[in-house]
């Protein structure tokens, strides 16, 4: 009987063996290598989060340097921060509905439906339209 253990990311095996002259069982812990995971498994690439990181980064830059040129703009690092982490969680969602859902329908709604999700968000948190707590002003 094997048994198998994963710790993290380091598979062991755990295997019964017997010692020579008694009935008592030693139990041997073995390092065996971890298997590659199968392509579709994999959910987001490396290379889908740094386009995402980078287009976020880019996203950003425009009312950074627009700071620099009008006072109409005025953001804290606060905004930075809930600017970055609504565009992430957005564009993270995007790549996993392009990743899991094959037909071509759901997939477009799917974004849409993102996309509306985030405009909304981010239009109540600027100028309050519904007038919650967390509303801006």
């Amino acid at each position: 009987m094997v048994l198998y253990l994963y710790f993290v990311t380091i598979p062991f095996y755990i295997s019964p063996k017997k010692h020579k002259n008694s009935c008592l069982s030693v139990v041997s812990v073995e390092y065996i290598e971890p298997k590659q995971a199968p392509m579709n498994l994999k959910l987001l690439r490396k290379s889908d989060l740094l386009y995402l990181a980078a287009a976020v980064a880019l996203f950003l830059l425009v009312p950074a340097v627009a700071m620099l040129f009008t006072d109409a703009v005025r953001w804290s690092f606060f905004d930075f921060v809930v600017a970055a982490l609504l565009l992430s969680l957005a564009g993270s969602a995007v790549l996993l509905i392009r990743r899991l859902v094959h037909s071509v329908t759901w997939r477009v709604a799917g974004m849409v439906l993102v996309l509306l999700l985030l405009l909304l968000l981010w239009v109540e948190l600027a100028v309050g339209i519904f007038g919650s707590p967390w509303a801006g002003s």
